[in-house]
């Protein structure tokens, strides 16, 4: 039997249905390239202010985009902590890990420590006789 993917049911528990509609999106142009991020249609004017590039970090085992803007004085923002504005002590994570789609219902805040929580699968204990 070949278990499909219910579409009704999220991989992230704390996804609402819904939240995500591409309809509420608005397309944030990067300066650096031809490429675009995300962000929901209520969070457009604060961010429309500033200009957007695309910076590229490798990770491991794959690259991660993020859409940042320069301030004066040699300080930076990143798309994601404008929108949701997390806590000093907290960070924003991508629940569909794709670092361009700052929509408020793809983004999750929390310490790194509820976060690794989050997101590791609880052991199993099988009686394999």
């Amino acid at each position: 039997m070949i278990r499909t993917r219910n579409p009704e049911r999220h991989w992230w528990p704390w996804s609402r249905r819904g939240e995500l509609s591409p309809e509420r999106a608005i397309r944030v142009p990067l300066v650096n390239s031809p490429r675009y991020a995300l962000v929901d249609a209520a969070d457009h004017p604060r961010i429309a202010v500033y200009d957007w590039w695309l910076k590229s970090v490798w990770s491991g085992a794959r690259w991660y985009d993020y859409a940042i803007a320069y301030l004066p004085g040699g300080e930076y923002v990143l798309l994601s902590r404008l929108v949701a504005r997390p806590s000093c002590d907290r960070n924003v994570f991508h629940r569909n890990r794709n670092g361009l789609d700052n929509r408020r219902g793809n983004l999750h805040v929390a310490t790194d420590d509820e976060r690794a929580s989050a997101t590791l699968a609880p052991r199993v204990k099988r009686n394999l006789q």
